[in-house]
């Protein structure tokens, strides 16, 4: 009987796997066509060492002449593929990129399972702050493709999927951390958060497993720290606190990394990443008088009106809990967005814009689908303006993907 089912369900089955396969590959095809438009990107300065990383033939000369400003995951990665595999570097960081459109998807199917998958793969394809970032030989894509696998593994773990989810959970740490050295802040309270504040065990077994997990998540970028100490005198390779010598028109910038700046810059670079339908977040643009188009106005009155009707959706079903992984998906940017805000608060970074963001983005996008799909089943007019917010999205940013002007990031 039960083989007689499964046989009946197969083919079934089989046109699910096609349909989700042929997303998938229809993404990267809106990828492809987005992502070649940036071919006259300018360069940032924090991509050249990257580059000159990936020309070197020797890996060992390579690690030995990086700025240990940074850590070198990503130049690593990007030499392998040019290096190693004889791939141009766009199509390494386009590979890397395809990789992420996988993993959104599949944690997406995570997040809000009730959602058909076309509506989400759309947008995330259609992402124009993707391309902009992807433009430049930075970590950002790396960054973005180890923290939605930790995201996958973090979630399984808070299935019961113990000891495998956790070694993973620990490995993931380590690539994210040796990818930038912000993972290091962003890394420790989520962990704390996901490991050792979650969960039904004894505190005192969270509290150990958090702490293994950490020493196998910092001790690779430890490594690297160390190796910088003793070459610069700085564990991150300079100093992130003092004073910095900047050139006469860019001296503002050390006025523009307090609180205040942070959260006025940092607001800025949402809404125009999000809501611009011509412009993205460089320096260019959120360092200057930004005047809202009528777009912007509309899109941010009905982001106001889908937030006031998504708190009354979950005051009124807070007798039914969301998700593990719809909860995740709000905790992993708000706890990125607060772990940037304080250390750019007292460090000396440079300004906030979409870089620096950016890692955030695809989360934001998997909390709000989340946070519809409670409101699926709803009355048409609570939905409705959900649906009208996600087609102003999909607009805008298919728009920017044809016509937004190719500024410099700085």
């Amino acid at each position: 009987m039960a083989a007689r089912e499964a046989r009946r369900l197969s083919p079934r089955l089989r046109w699910q796997h096609l349909v989700t396969l042929a997303l998938l590959v229809g993404a990267c095809a809106v990828a492809e066509v987005a992502y070649r438009r940036q071919k006259n990107h300018v360069q940032a300065p924090h991509s050249q060492p990257n580059i000159d990383f990936a020309s070197q033939p020797s890996v060992v000369e390579a690690l030995r002449g990086y700025p240990k400003v940074r850590p070198p995951l990503y130049p690593l990665v990007l030499w392998t593929g040019t290096q190693g595999l004889g791939m141009k570097k766009k199509l390494v960081n386009e590979t890397l990129f395809d990789l992420t459109i996988l993993l959104f998807y599949l944690a997406q199917r995570r997040s809000s399972p009730e959602l058909p998958a076309v509506y989400p793969l759309a947008l995330y394809a259609l992402f124009h702050p993707s391309y902009v970032n992807l433009a430049q030989y930075s970590p950002e894509v790396l960054f973005v493709l180890v923290s939605l696998t930790l995201y996958l593994a973090l979630d399984r773990y808070q299935h019961g999927e113990g000891r495998a989810a956790l070694l993973a959970s620990a490995a993931l740490g380590a690539l994210l951390t040796a990818t930038r050295y912000f993972g290091v802040f962003f890394l420790v309270p989520l962990l704390a958060l996901r490991i050792g504040w979650h969960g039904t065990l004894p505190w005192r077994q969270r509290v150990l497993r958090l702490c293994g997990v950490l020493l196998v998540a910092l001790l690779p970028v430890g490594v690297w720290m160390g190796v910088a100490w003793s070459e610069t005198g700085y564990l991150s390779g300079m100093d992130r606190f003092g004073p910095r010598t900047l050139p006469i028109g860019a001296r503002r910038w050390l006025q523009m990394t307090s609180l205040g700046w942070n959260l006025e810059l940092g607001g800025k670079t949402l809404l125009v990443d999000f809501f611009s339908p011509d412009q993205y977040a460089s320096h260019w643009v959120v360092h200057h008088t930004y005047d809202l188009a009528s777009v912007e106005t509309g899109l941010l009155v009905l982001l106001g009106v889908v937030v006031t009707l998504a708190v009354r959706v979950a005051w009124a079903t807070r007798d039914r809990p969301p998700a593990a992984a719809a909860v995740l998906s709000a905790e992993l940017p708000l706890v990125y967005l607060a772990s940037l805000l304080a250390v750019w608060s007292i460090g000396n970074n440079d300004p906030l814009f979409t870089g620096f963001l950016y890692p955030s983005y695809p989360f934001l996008l998997l909390w709000g689908f989340a946070v519809y799909a409670r409101v699926r089943s709803r009355s048409w007019r609570e939905r409705l303006p959900f649906q009208t917010f996600y087609v102003g999205l999909v607009v805008v940013q298919g728009s920017r993907d044809v016509i937004a002007p190719l500024l410099p990031l700085h």
